[in-house]
């Protein structure tokens, strides 16, 4: 699902970004504009000081810096005012749009009516229970293609907090530290990768504001050089069918001198699925 309020935001960071930069350049900018005239196919630049000046004074070429700064700040004085418009349109944007116009209709309305509608925008604690149960019944569905290798074996007695069967500690660490913070996700929910057949992604993920679904890979044994290259092999596949990490593929890794680190477990959480 698109999420305009997140999108507006990144616009307005890329733009406050551009302002800044613009700022800083034309702290150092020369005073005054430059002028170009095309005599005999050759350009002549003058450096106009004030708007009183019409011709300026002649600039040799060997002082391209000076140039270069005048054409710059032209440049920058009018991309700034672009900038600062367009800040001015998101923000009345983000200050009038209602962006959860569908959920407060329908929590508004009258309980009993609210038992007779079917809304198209559910409230967040609706959605997520809709997006357990299809995630439940897609797997259900698909179990039949799956490699009996990805199968969890049965004496395994590695057990999340919601009561799930993983096939490592440091699974089980990443399910519980989702539950905790009520994060909803699917166990091995299967993906069909074009070229590379179904797979079992650890974790499907959804973060309840955005209603953005993200995969969560665990690369667990990258000290052996036969598992490295197939985790190679499987996130190039994953780029090939749409899913690139740091997009709505979210990745950590360990080694035997590297355990999982739950800093950069926390920091993807916080940029991601909060």
């Amino acid at each position: 699902m698109i999420n305009l309020r997140e999108i507006l935001m990144d616009e307005l960071n890329r733009l406050d970004i551009l302002k800044n930069k613009s700022v800083e350049f034309l702290k150092k900018a020369p005073e005054g504009s430059l002028y170009i005239t095309n005599n005999k196919k050759q350009c002549q630049y003058y450096w106009r000081k004030s708007k009183e000046d019409r011709h300026g004074v002649y600039i040799k070429k060997k002082n391209k810096k000076l140039i270069w700064d005048l054409a710059q700040k032209e440049y920058t004085l009018k991309l700034l005012t672009k900038v600062e418009e367009n800040k001015k349109y998101i923000e009345k944007i983000l200050n009038k749009y209602n962006f959860d116009e569908g959920v407060q209709v329908y929590e508004k309305l009258n309980p009993l009516k609210q038992t007779i509608v079917h809304p198209y925008v559910l409230p967040e604690e609706d959605y997520v229970e809709y997006w357990y149960e299809y995630q439940k019944n897609e797997k259900e569905k698909l179990s039949n293609k799956i490699a009996k290798r990805y199968m969890i074996e049965d004496e395994l007695e590695i057990i999340t907090e919601n009561g799930e069967k993983v096939k490592s500690k440091s699974e089980k660490i990443l399910a519980d530290k989702f539950k905790s913070m009520g994060i909803p996700y699917a166990y091995e929910q299967p993906v069909l990768l074009n070229g590379y057949g179904y797979v079992l992604p650890d974790f499907k993920i959804l973060n309840k504001k955005t209603r953005k679904e993200y995969y969560w890979e665990h690369f667990g044994m990258m000290d052996d050089r036969e598992y490295a290259e197939k985790t190679i092999k499987k996130i190039e596949n994953y780029e090939k069918n749409g899913i690139f990490p740091g997009k709505n593929l979210i990745m950590t890794f360990e080694t035997k001198q590297h355990p999982l680190s739950m800093r950069i477990v926390s920091e993807n959480i916080e940029e991601f699925l909060v």
